[in-house]
């Protein structure tokens, strides 16, 4: 049996540890990512078709206004979030605000977010907001435009909603 020297017993074990240290002390930024059906958002006004995991307007006369709750710890608010539309109306758009309130304090609410048209499937991206804290509820307040008798229904698919740790 050949006779190895220490230095090349140690040298792979030392990469090893100081591999294995460096990966735990150096700084990570992670978030929880909480995904929803659309099928969670509920009907403020109007009348909610639920298919597929889906909400969609059918109605040929008025929009639909919905809220999509989004369930976070309440502790540092969120940092991004976004909704899954489907967008066939030629009339108007579908547009979502994410709002965080409570009963007692004025509302965080992250800029408007729209469809771009009709065109199907579309992703709406979000920015996060800041409120938070004991008792505040977060949610999407969504308007889906009504259809034309010729158009499919347009709707919310999914939504999300990205919580730091």
């Amino acid at each position: 049996m050949k006779n190895l020297r220490p230095t090349k017993l140690l040298r792979p074990l030392a990469v090893q540890l100081g591999i294995t240290c460096c990966a735990v002390m150096l700084p990570a930024s992670a978030s929880a990512a909480n995904f929803y059906s659309g099928a969670h958002c509920v009907a403020v006004s109007g009348t909610p078709v639920y298919i597929d995991g889906m909400i969609q307007n059918a109605s040929t006369t008025s929009e639909l206004r919905v809220n999509c709750p989004v369930i976070t710890d309440g502790i540092r608010g969120l940092e991004k979030a976004g909704v899954r539309v489907f967008d066939y109306s030629a009339a108007s758009n579908v547009h979502c605000t994410l709002t965080s309130r409570s009963s007692a304090a004025r509302p965080y609410s992250a800029p408007r977010i729209e469809s771009s048209g009709r065109g199907g499937p579309q992703s709406l991206n979000s920015v996060g907001v800041n409120g938070g804290g004991a008792g505040y509820r977060t949610y999407f307040n969504c308007v889906i435009p009504r259809k034309a008798p010729t158009e499919e229904p347009s709707g919310i698919e999914a939504y999300f909603a990205l919580e730091p740790l």
